[in-house]
């Protein structure tokens, strides 16, 4: 089988230029006057009969000067796999992986949306601390609450009959094209807190950066074997989080994979590491490398203990299953969340893929079939 080196040499160029005609040509969810509104999953808390939903939003077109992106991503994620050489099918897949990610933020954008069968019709915005609506920043995010009071909140869900608290909306503001989905979770019940690498998608972390990153723009995903049933079984009143190390321009392709017909997990909301950079930037791709590897140094560590505590203190009075693997932190992260929270955290499962023994005491262990 004919091989290509992922490495910037003339063996490189047919790569190059195969992912800059399919970028010229690509279809977009949008029209040539539209930009895509990317609305993350996210939740909504009750207090004080009120609904609170935090929501993230990006604005962003296909790049301009997608062919530098390409070769920048080529460059660095290739240093990194140390001269691997491509079969065709790894440099297709490679191709359709790195499109994905050059897109490029719209700055000063105000996202106007309306959820789906509202009688009212009503256009409603990402708000600030002081209800004023927000617009985005450099890179094309704008982050916010939007409230909603319990009465409101009870009519949506019947316009739309919806089931276990599942609202969706689309964007109406001028040029804008997008959909978005919320689950209002009542404050009493059982919640999931899932990580993704290696707990319900095979990455191995473990294995070292360049077995991560075949896996990520080379190969196939994988689901890890009978997780997606083990989630399913729970039961359709389980609130499922997803939070994860890996950035956020990893979004589509991982929520692609994972509630696909095929693989099946069910849909929750997801938290990942902020990036703030352009794909046409060196250290984007740097920066893309290192988080998706890097999943037991200290930024990681921190950035799930920080997200996983907003959930907590969102839902105060519902029990928690906090979900990982043994090849990162997920251990050592979810005791210091079982200590935080003590009450909360009804159980601990950890997907043994090695490297498990002392730092599983206490948590039950799910084997790596």
């Amino acid at each position: 089988m004919k091989r290509v080196a992922l490495s910037i040499t003339k063996a490189s160029i047919t790569c190059l230029l195969t992912l800059a005609l399919l970028l010229s040509h690509a279809p977009r969810n949008a029209t040539a006057e539209e930009e895509q509104v990317t609305f993350y999953p996210t939740y909504g808390y009750k207090s004080a009969g009120v609904w609170t939903i935090p929501l993230r939003v990006r604005v962003h077109e296909n790049i301009t000067g997608a062919s530098k992106a390409a070769r920048l991503a080529q460059r660095v994620i290739g240093q990194n796999l140390n001269g691997h050489a491509l079969t065709a099918e790894e440099q297709t897949q490679f191709t359709s992986r790195v499109q994905k990610l050059l897109t490029e933020g719209e700055s000063r954008e105000r996202v106007m949306f309306t959820f789906d069968h509202d009688p009212r019709q009503e256009q409603l915005c990402i708000q600030g601390p002081q209800g004023r609506c927000l617009s985005t920043n450099g890179s094309g995010i704008v982050e916010g609450t939007l409230t909603l009071s319990d009465e409101r909140a009870r009519a949506l869900l019947a316009a739309q009959q919806s089931a276990h608290g599942w609202l969706t909306f689309h964007a109406v503001s001028p040029e804008h094209t997008g959909v978005g989905r919320v689950q209002l979770i009542p404050p009493t019940g059982v919640s999931v807190i899932s990580d993704i690498d290696d707990t319900i998608k095979i990455t191995e972390i473990p294995a070292g950066k360049r077995i991560v990153l075949r896996n990520t723009f080379l190969h196939e995903y994988r689901a890890a074997p009978d997780m997606a049933r083990r989630y399913r079984e729970m039961g359709p009143d389980v609130a499922f989080h997803y939070v994860s190390s890996g950035p956020w321009p990893m979004y589509e392709l991982l929520s692609e994979f994972l509630f696909s017909e095929a693989v099946g997990f069910p849909l929750g909301s997801f938290r990942m590491r902020d990036m703030r950079l352009s794909p046409l930037s060196h250290k984007f791709w740097e920066d893309v490398v290192s988080m998706l590897t890097a999943g037991a140094h200290a930024p990681s560590f921190s950035h799930k203990v920080e997200r996983i505590s907003e959930i907590m203190e969102h839902f105060k009075d519902r029990h928690f299953i906090l979900i990982g693997d043994s090849g990162e932190r997920d251990p050592e992260v979810y005791a210091e969340i079982r200590k935080q929270y003590p009450t909360q955290v009804q159980e601990i499962r950890i997907r043994d893929v090695g490297n498990g023994g002392a730092r599983l005491e206490g948590m039950t262990v799910i084997p790596a079939e």
